[in-house]
């Protein structure tokens, strides 16, 4: 994962591999495994609808301060 360069290569590359993995998917993924990510409150505003990870993310980041929360 770490041969690519930003956020975007990365989640291209994820999707082009694993064909049923959408973009809340790939960020959530790489969000539990501690990979950089855009600032969630960037990317969170960008998802339509109410995905329950999304809502997950959303409560971590509520209690989480900034200095513990994944470096971008």
């Amino acid at each position: 994962m770490r041969s690519h360069r930003d956020y975007e290569r990365l989640r291209e590359d994820l999707r082009r591999r694993f064909a049923f993995v959408g973009d809340v998917s790939v960020y959530y993924f790489l969000f539990r495994v501690g990979e950089r990510v855009p600032p969630f409150s960037e990317w969170a505003s960008t998802v339509k609808g109410n995905h329950p990870r999304v809502r997950e993310m959303v409560e971590v980041a509520a209690v989480t301060p900034e200095s513990q929360q994944p470096k971008q």
